[in-house]
């Protein structure tokens, strides 16, 4: 199980800013992260938006570490610049799931896909899916991701019916704690998509401010995760300490 880590809009379009989550992203022991690129129309309204350059300058630092970089797409219009890049891996928002002319011209791009199912329908998760062949699906994975942050809203269960749908399930954080994604442990998702923000500071706004963690978070998290992992153990009942009294072993 991996844990992908998302920068989303949290560094304001500032390269100076995003350099602070590549630095973090470079020195620690994570392997995944993603950036997220929105339509023109958002950085029309929100000036968000960083240089085709700095993307390349990204991408090249990654992979000098072996690490792997994904790009979460909105619309086809952003895609045709970035397409030529030496990326790892797409992300396509849940708000585009069924725009086909994004999704065919990422299916051709070869490129593994994670698709975010947001608030989507069985009906409309089958008709993305449709749009794929058999050799096609083995490069995807669909994330299940609420856009709530009420608890109720959460749903974990819902991980059940779409390995039904599809072999390859990722988890993707939306809530104030780290709750879900322990109780998600349990499933067999193969990724965990979790979005930071930089140091907190009084007074200090990012754009994904409820559902992101900061960096010492973050690495918490990681450590929960790896304990909670070897809590859920396996199926077969074993110990590796056995706890004794005067030589005999003691049954609870």
């Amino acid at each position: 199980m991996n844990l992908i880590l998302e920068v989303g809009l949290n560094h304001f379009g500032k390269v100076k800013e995003s350099i602070k989550y590549l630095n973090f992203f470079l020195k620690s022991n994570f392997t995944h992260i993603t950036y997220q690129i929105q339509k023109e129309s958002y950085y029309e309204k929100f000036k968000f938006k960083l240089p085709i350059s700095h993307y390349i300058f990204l991408i090249n630092k990654v992979h000098k570490k072996g690490k792997k970089i994904g790009l979460a797409v909105a619309d086809i219009n952003s895609c045709h610049e970035i397409a030529k890049l030496n990326f790892d891996f797409y992300k396509i928002l849940s708000v585009s799931l069924n725009d086909k002319l994004l999704v065919d011209f990422i299916n051709k791009r070869k490129k593994p896909i994670f698709l975010s199912c947001g608030t989507a329908s069985n009906s409309e998760i089958q008709k993305c899916l449709n749009n794929f062949t058999t050799r096609d699906k083995k490069r995807m994975t669909l994330i299940h991701t609420s856009l709530s942050y009420e608890a109720k809203d959460q749903n974990l269960k819902r991980l059940e019916l779409l390995y039904k749908m599809f072999p390859s399930i990722a988890y993707g954080h939306h809530y104030g704690n780290f709750l879900p994604i322990i109780l998600s442990l349990y499933s067999k998702i193969k990724f965990i998509f979790i979005y930071i923000k930089a140091l907190e500071k009084k007074g200090r706004y990012h754009p994904d401010e409820k559902h992101a963690f900061t960096f010492k978070k973050t690495e918490d998290l990681r450590e929960v995760i790896n304990e909670s992992i070897k809590i859920l153990g396996s199926e077969n009942k074993k110990n590796s300490t056995i706890k004794t009294i005067d030589d005999k072993k003691i049954s609870f």
